[in-house]
């Protein structure tokens, strides 16, 4: 970015392009209801789109190492008689 460019930028795009250095791109198809969704809730909140893209992908990333997790739990707790949360929770309460 040259002084030209710096003198037409705000401090948050300043800042926000910074962080684009570290962060590669993803490119998504969305349906036109998720789009409008999406728009109304940017309008709303003042967060950019790639924010709540980045949000729940982490969610979504985290709930797969959960679901993996607990697949490959579920053979010792079988063998420990719990077969249902209900059972692991009169367990450990």
């Amino acid at each position: 970015m040259d002084i030209p460019d710096l003198l037409c930028c705000s401090l948050t795009d300043i800042a926000f392009c910074d962080t684009l250095s570290y962060m590669t791109t993803l490119t998504i198809r969305i349906d036109d209801k998720l789009d409008s969704e999406l728009r109304e809730l940017v309008a709303r909140t003042g967060k950019r789109k790639s924010e709540f893209a980045r949000e729940a992908l982490r969610r979504q990333l985290a709930l797969e190492r959960f679901n993996d997790l607990r697949r490959r739990l579920a053979p010792y707790a079988e063998a420990q008689g719990w077969l249902t949360d209900e059972d692991v929770f009169a367990e450990v309460s």
